[in-house]
């Protein structure tokens, strides 16, 4: 209490500055404590977002790997399926079994439509195979207008 003189009393100066002191030390350790929370909750979500990132990172990679394995094994049928289309063996087969030339168009023109497929697929995921599908295309249409040349001759005549 304040004496009529206005003045405090030592005692009472005492406990009010040792109440200032502990609300001072309370407020800078709550202040370090809350400081020292954020920091670490700050390193913890930037630990949890590189995991985050790294695990995005690996599905994305391993969802692009398996895609060019769809489609590299798409390729593989088509050329499989090219390269026994315009083998000679595939020829003689079909020379026996009196193929028409109308026939032998029609299944020409599935293996072109094949070969499109392989060059939107190369184009798309193995660029650097351009120049080799074009050069598998050219061979392809040479491979047929020889055959076609077979087709048309006339074995009476010649």
């Amino acid at each position: 209490m304040i004496s009529s003189k206005g003045a405090i009393g030592p005692k009472k100066a005492y406990m009010f500055l040792g109440i200032f002191f502990r609300l001072f030390v309370a407020y800078i350790t709550a202040k370090i404590t809350t400081r020292a929370q954020l920091d670490i909750a700050d390193k913890n979500i930037q630990k949890k977002l590189v995991l985050q990132n790294n695990e995005i990172s690996s599905k994305r990679l391993e969802t692009e790997v398996k895609i060019k394995r769809e489609r590299l094994e798409e390729l593989h049928k088509i050329f499989s399926k090219i390269a026994l289309e315009n083998s000679l063996t595939m020829r003689f087969i079909q020379s026996k079994s009196n193929l028409s030339r109308y026939k032998f168009r029609s299944r020409h023109i599935d293996n072109c439509k094949q070969l499109h497929i392989a060059e939107a697929i190369v184009a798309l995921y193995f660029p650097e195979l351009t120049e080799e599908v074009e050069k598998i295309y050219g061979q392809t249409n040479m491979f047929w207008g020889y055959q076609e040349c077979v087709l048309r001759t006339d074995i009476k005549i010649n």
